[in-house]
């Protein structure tokens, strides 16, 4: 069959053939989960040709297959190990034919929103949520097995995580790694911010540390002495106040780090004024635990809340 036939045929017929029902014995595809509909295996297989004949579809129709594919899976209730391979054969699939900036890339993105709906639950951040991860949101948490969560964070790691990705490179543009890191941080729930920190900080080949580890490493030392104000504030305050202490430890503070010049080199470090505003934060949820002044906690919340949102607000640069 001539290329443009069949390119048209596929373009045309995509749909129709993922919902088939008609029997199909995959020719490339040589891990065959039983629980797999024809259409999926059929799917699967286009996958595997894509990767070796790249002109038979381009990367806007490969990524409305992986979709299509991805949905079709989740529509079906598919087990989550089955859905794991569909999710590792298409990563590696888009990954190949283009690793630029990789964790912006919708496919990515959606993994790491599956992962945090299997660890944690849905996110309170719902206006983030694609198309895909709403779908999957539907499945109950009861569903997953510890070892369905093991693999799925491995295709996390493997696929998504370890992938090289230059808006993850700190020094010299903190801005811009802000900006990439608040805008993955949305898409996982509050109190999953903090595993996926770790998860990102070990995994990413621009990090590579050990987020865990105490005391901290030189190397955190030197590439992330202390996270911006905004980022602590999307974590927990338990957890928040963890990376901050990091920090304190590194440059050997009790209470508050340096309020750095601007033009030296860690010019983004927080300033006084945002600390402060942690410090109120930290403590005032230290009340909330023993349920205390509740008027009090009532006001020092809206306060600090009206605080963040005016325009005049000290953030973590000046």
């Amino acid at each position: 069959m001539p290329a443009d036939v069949r390119r048209n045929v596929l373009k045309l017929c995509r749909n129709s053939l993922l919902r088939s029902e008609e029997a199909y014995v995959p020719i490339h595809l040589n891990e065959r989960p039983l629980e797999m509909p024809p259409g999926l295996l059929f799917g699967m297989d286009l996958l595997l040709v894509v990767r070796k004949e790249r002109g038979l579809q381009k990367d806007k129709e490969i990524h409305g297959w992986v979709d299509s594919i991805i949905g079709q899976a989740i529509r079906k209730k598919l087990p989550l190990p089955s859905i794991v391979l569909i999710l590792n054969s298409s990563l590696e699939l888009c990954r190949l034919r283009d690793p630029s900036k990789w964790l912006s890339r919708s496919l990515p993105r959606d993994v790491i929103q599956f992962w945090s709906i299997a660890r944690f639950g849905c996110s309170e951040r719902s206006r983030w949520c694609t198309g895909l991860a709403k779908m999957f949101q539907r499945r109950r948490r009861s569903e997953f097995t510890e070892a369905h969560k093991i693999s799925l964070e491995q295709c996390m790691i493997q696929q998504v995580l370890q992938v090289k990705d230059d808006d993850f490179i700190i020094h010299p543009r903190p801005a811009r790694f802000k900006g990439a890191l608040v805008s993955l941080l949305n898409f996982v729930p509050r109190k999953g911010t903090l595993e996926f920190l770790q998860l990102l900080c070990r995994h990413s080949p621009n990090l590579s540390f050990d987020l865990t580890a105490w005391p901290p490493t030189e190397k955190e030392r030197q590439i992330l002495p202390f996270w911006d104000s905004d980022i602590l504030q999307m974590l927990p305050p338990d957890r928040s106040k963890l990376l901050f202490k990091r920090s304190l430890h590194i440059y050997r503070c009790e209470e508050f780090l340096p309020d750095l010049e601007i033009g030296e080199p860690q010019s983004w470090a927080i300033s006084w004024r945002a600390q402060c505003f942690l410090w109120e934060t930290w403590e005032a949820s230290a009340v909330n635990r023993n349920g205390d002044f509740p008027v009090t906690r009532n006001g020092m919340y809206t306060m600090t809340a009206t605080i963040h949102a005016s325009p005049i607000t000290e953030k973590s640069s000046n």
